[in-house]
């Protein structure tokens, strides 16, 4: 059964719209959500939600994709979302296992929405790809 949920989100006003829009979806009460901004494209943002987060027994990341978003135009291009998307959530869940957050059991699902896009806009050609 599940007790709580914890979503992650790149600022505080992202966090709390999720959690406004999770209480909305779901008829929960506040005290069933709660939040942890993390950049995942910054190493010491990692290192401080770890910190932050609670010991748990699922974790669902989410892989996101090459995007057109404003994210992905600091100067680094497919580096940052490389970094953002995959190598981050690796740090993230090999600190929380080295933080005692994960232990023996703990299942870690890993997805990805790419296979719903079409093939143009997986590539980065359409700018509203999700449209």
């Amino acid at each position: 059964e599940v007790t709580k949920i914890v979503a992650t989100a790149r600022n505080q006003t992202k966090a709390d719209t999720t959690k406004s829009s999770l209480m909305k979806d779901t008829g929960k009460d506040g005290s069933f959500f709660d939040t942890v901004v993390v950049d995942f494209n910054d190493l010491q943002s990692i290192q401080e939600a770890v910190m932050s987060f609670p010991a748990f027994d699922r974790i669902l990341l989410n892989a996101g994709g090459l995007g057109t978003g404003e994210m992905h135009v600091s100067g680094n291009g497919i580096t940052d979302s490389m970094v953002i998307n995959t190598i981050g959530n690796a740090v993230f869940v090999d600190s929380l296992i080295k933080a005692g957050k994960i232990s023996k059991g703990t299942r870690v699902c890993w997805v990805g929405s790419e296979v719903s896009r079409t093939l143009w806009s997986f590539s980065g050609l359409l700018p509203d790809y999700c449209g």
